[in-house]
């Protein structure tokens, strides 16, 4: 298994519940889900998807006369609960953030004044692709170094 790109994903991490801290929060990370953008409304008026919201369903086609409910799939619940069964089958998970940590910690950090960096182990050599594309008549060559580091490192026995 491989990281697919995550920059047309997006990490869904529950509100707390009643209770909860939001420390609580980030240290239990069973219902976090790195969703596709395509199962996202994000302006609310696309039915059954994550972020549908009253106007969506409101102006639905024969909204008046189609059954409770309806509109109202692909919702956080439906997609968690879907991921619950396949692990309870026994199968990989689709969108919670497990199917990634084989098993191992994952780290959340806040910078601050900006984003927060949600960090997974890597458990092999990896290789990246970086498509590049530029008109002939304008290309400069310029090399430049991502400010990656190796913060620690496990070695198997």
């Amino acid at each position: 298994m491989f990281l697919q790109p995550c920059s047309e994903k997006v990490l869904m991490i529950p509100h707390p519940k009643k209770g909860q801290t939001l420390q609580d929060v980030f240290a239990n990370k069973t219902e976090w889900m790195l969703l596709d953008r395509s199962l996202i409304s994000f302006t609310g008026t696309e039915c059954d998807k994550v972020g549908t919201s009253f106007t969506a369903f409101r102006y639905q086609a024969a909204g008046c006369k189609r059954a409770p409910q309806v509109c109202l799939f692909n919702q956080l619940r439906d997609i968690l609960q879907a991921d619950q069964a396949r692990i309870a089958a026994g199968r990989v998970p689709l969108y919670l953030v497990s199917q990634y940590t084989y098993g191992l910690e994952s780290q959340l950090k806040a910078f601050t004044g900006g984003p927060l960096s949600f960090v997974l182990p890597v458990t092999g050599i990896r290789s990246s692709l970086v498509l590049l594309e530029a008109q002939a008549d304008s290309i400069s060559f310029i090399t430049n170094v991502s400010p990656g580091r190796i913060i620690g490192e496990l070695f198997g026995r």
